[in-house]
């Protein structure tokens, strides 16, 4: 099975939607080059915007047996245990300096927070 990922610009300021293939390959390798992430805001394929929603950035996927006909599909790619790069602990710096409540303790969420993330120092997984 063959996937590929497609990026669509668009929006008032935009004109004309930009469409542009951002990957063609495997599962593993879109597993490998684009892999999820649970920080939020650090996923290259989520929806993206600026100036207020005027220029939009949206990512559909498509899988295809043949490499031919391809079908429109929901994100196959999964949670692997990994480290973080660089760019995500970046946005979770970010992320704990805009919304410091979603890091309080007695957040619900904290818990699970925990069990992935550690001090910056050390060795970084989740």
């Amino acid at each position: 099975m063959k996937y590929k990922v497609v990026e669509t610009l668009h929006g008032q300021f935009v004109g004309i939607p930009r469409v542009e293939v951002k990957f063609e390959g495997s599962l593993l390798d879109l597993n490998t080059t684009f892999p999820l992430s649970v920080v939020a805001h650090a996923d290259p394929f989520d929806h993206k915007e600026i100036e207020e929603g005027y220029v939009q950035w949206d990512y559909t996927f498509y899988k295809s047996k043949d490499g031919l006909n391809w079908e429109e599909c929901e994100d196959p790619r999964t949670y692997t245990d990994r480290h973080m790069t660089d760019f995500e602990r970046a946005i979770d710096k970010e992320n704990r300096g805009i919304y410091p409540g979603d890091y309080i303790e007695d957040n619900d969420y904290y818990q699970d927070y925990e069990l992935y993330h550690q001090d910056e120092d050390d060795d970084l997984r989740y």
